[in-house]
């Protein structure tokens, strides 16, 4: 998809990425990371268009959510994107319990999404 690690995206791509980011290459997931804010604490911006409320309307829940919820997931998300980035960064370099510990980061990420949030 993009080559550049400092490339920009538009919306549409960043649902992308954060619908699937285990489908992306590690610029992919940078320039998402770029996107979501980088280090930015609360990315609120960037999690009301990633997940408006027009496309939330039918989750079951979403309305206790509000933003607090959306920026949580965006936060998770961000936190997989850099360590899936790590993980691949290390078994390109043979480095595999490296790899392993970003990999099992990954996981406890997943698992604490809330499910409208995972792929």
């Amino acid at each position: 998809m993009l080559k550049s690690p400092h490339a920009t995206i538009d919306v549409e791509e960043a649902r992308h990425i954060a619908g699937n980011p285990d489908g992306c290459d590690k610029q992919d997931l940078m320039a998402f990371w770029n996107w979501a804010g980088c280090s930015q604490v609360r990315p609120l911006r960037q999690s009301r268009e990633l997940w408006p409320d027009e496309l939330m309307a039918d989750v079951k829940g979403f309305e206790r959510i509000g933003p607090n919820g959306r920026l949580e997931a965006l936060s998770g998300i961000k936190g997989y994107v850099t360590n899936k980035s790590a993980a691949m960064a290390c078994r390109e370099r043979g480095d595999i319990n490296p790899a392993l510990m970003y990999e099992s980061i990954c996981e406890r990420i997943y698992q604490e999404l809330p499910e409208w949030a995972k792929w």
